[in-house]
């Protein structure tokens, strides 16, 4: 479960640590679940539009939160989908959002970390 406000993640009892890029990354993928999202649009809704950095960012930030999804042994939720972007596939442990989440903050708002 993803908490918007509390800024908080479970996988089943687990509860996961993330940093603020991290937790939005995982955010827009559960807001969008099942869906591919390519690598510039995972830029420009996270980093936003001007972000002047390369889209191998996504790459890093993908994997870092693949890693704390996956540390008790569990299965993949976020697939890579070659030359398209991501997705994350529903499984019964995935994130899902709480109703009482709150929207989160534009880009230009978010510190970096």
């Amino acid at each position: 479960m993803i908490d918007a406000a509390g800024h908080t993640v479970c996988r089943g009892q687990r509860q996961i640590v993330l940093t603020s890029l991290e937790f939005r990354l995982l955010y827009e993928f559960v807001l969008h679940a099942e869906q591919i999202l390519s690598k510039a649009l995972l830029r420009d809704r996270i980093w936003g539009a001007d972000f002047g950095g390369s889209l191998n960012v996504i790459e890093v930030y993908v994997k870092q939160v693949r890693q704390k999804l996956e540390a008790a042994g569990e299965s993949r939720l976020i697939h890579t989908i070659r030359g398209a972007g991501y997705i994350l596939r529903l499984a019964s442990s995935a994130p899902t959002v709480s109703p009482s989440s709150a929207t989160l903050p534009t880009p230009s708002a978010t510190p970096q970390g």
